[in-house]
């Protein structure tokens, strides 16, 4: 977080810190809620497939704004 906050010190983050067990629950719970409030994480490779399967990911896709090689 470190060299992304010198490189950008306009943009303010916010860490979490929490057990992999604990975030999808607590996205799904906020995503039902209708509140969006991560950007990024960083996680092991089994979680994401759980949060893929319930439908939690938006596509990266349509928000990139160059083209793709």
């Amino acid at each position: 977080m470190a060299p992304f906050q010198t490189a950008h010190p306009d943009i303010q983050l916010e860490f979490t810190g929490m057990q992999p067990p604990e975030f999808p629950a607590r996205i799904a719970s906020e995503r039902q809620g209708g509140r969006y409030l991560w950007d990024v994480y960083i996680i092991g490779w089994k979680t994401p497939l759980d949060l893929k399967s319930r439908g939690i990911f938006d596509p990266l896709k349509p928000a990139l704004i160059l083209p793709m090689c």
